[in-house]
């Protein structure tokens, strides 16, 4: 199980560079994921499969993953995944920027939102905290 967290931390690595070979090691990973019911391993992949589509300006794409990563975390947060809020949270954010990137401010608002409430509530300040609150200020100001 540990290998598909090792897949992805490789295709993390090289997703910015070649997010193409990145791609295929995460669905590789997703695969064995999915195998084994290994929902950590499978929401982590589709998680880093969404951020490189949002990347790769594949928007369909990336929303699907994304939708699909957040309700893998919602399951793991009832199974008591201790950082399965923080990774919804990300999703959630990922989302937004797929329907900012789109042009869709009203459903980019509404998932920057989500995920900057949740990030309120289990106090997550890290750097993506406040990238998402800058995207944020930038579309309330298209509004």
């Amino acid at each position: 199980k540990k290998g598909i967290l090792v897949l992805n931390e490789i295709a993390c690595t090289l997703g910015e560079n070649t997010p193409d070979t990145a791609i295929a090691i995460l669905k590789t990973a997703l695969e064995k994921g999915e195998q084994l019911n290994y929902k950590e391993g499978m929401g982590e992949c589709l998680l880093t499969l969404g951020e490189l589509s949002n990347h790769k300006s594949e928007y369909s794409a990336a929303l699907s993953y994304l939708f699909r990563a957040v309700k893998l975390f919602e399951q793991l947060e009832t199974e008591g995944y201790k950082s399965a809020e923080k990774k919804r949270g990300e999703a959630l954010g990922g989302i937004g920027i797929a329907y900012d990137n789109r042009g869709n401010f009203p459903e980019a608002l509404k998932y920057y939102i989500s995920a900057l409430k949740l990030a309120e509530k289990i106090k997550d300040n890290d750097q993506r905290g406040k990238n998402l609150l800058n995207r944020l200020t930038l579309v309330i100001k298209v509004f």
